[in-house]
This record gives structure tokens, sequence and C-alpha cells, in this order.
């Protein structure tokens, strides 16, 4: 008897847990060269620059969530990103409000995909075209 109500407990247990849903976000340089992805914010602290050499993808970002049905790549804490060569030239900059392909705009200009239940896949491709 204790091992049936052990087992009821685990499986109402285990049933009612709201499930975990995962994302991963990548930028990939599909330029000739190599870029550095600076995101700036006013929190110094949160700062972060991506070294991507030509054709090649890095990492993001990457997170999890309990209980919402999906979840997409935060950029509301960055104020701009800035995409310099490896001479340190700066080649573009995106802000918020900028129209045309802007790297905030994650619904028009991110490519998103659900490889697996409860994992969303992001990707955002910098081309030559979106540099000049």
């Amino acid at each position: 008897m204790k091992n049936f109500i052990g087992i009821c407990f685990l499986t109402v247990a285990f049933s009612s847990c709201d499930p975990t849903v995962s994302m991963e976000a990548n930028i990939i340089n599909q330029t000739t060269q190599d870029l550095a992805v600076e995101f700036i914010s006013l929190d110094q602290n949160l700062n972060k620059t991506l070294e991507i050499s030509n054709n090649n993808v890095k990492r993001f970002q990457e997170g999890f969530d309990v209980g919402n049905d999906f979840i997409e790549p935060y950029l509301i804490e960055y104020d701009s990103v800035v995409v310099k060569n490896s001479s340190e030239q700066i080649l573009k900059v995106y802000k918020p409000n900028d129209s045309g392909k802007n790297i905030f705009k994650i619904d028009a200009y991110w490519i998103s995909s659900e490889p697996s239940k409860n994992f969303f896949k992001y990707e955002y491709e910098i081309t030559s075209e979106d540099l000049e």
C-alpha cells in the first residue's frame, strides 16, 4: 500500500509540473570578413561582444522558462548593436527604432524554428548587403 501511495504521489507531482521551454539564439556571419558584433547597454555589465569569423555562427543567447508556450531572444536591455570588422571599423549600427532590416525586429528578421517540442531556435544572418 505504501508503494501504491508513493507511486500515485510521484505521478501527480510529475504530471502537474509545468513543462520547461528552452531557446537558443545565434548570429550567423554570412560575409567574407571577420566581424565583431557589440551589444551595447546603459548598464555596462550587460555589454557583450561576439567575435564571429566569416561564414561562421556564434551563440548570442540561450535560456529557458517554465510555464510559457515559447520564448525568444531578449534585446530590450540593449540600446544599440554595433557591427565592426577586424580593423575596428564600424560597418553597421542597429538602433531599436531603425527602419529596414534590423536585429531588434525579431518577428521580421530572425529565422525561427522549433526543432523539438518546447525548444525554439532563432538565427539572425548578417550578409555583405546588410553592411553596405
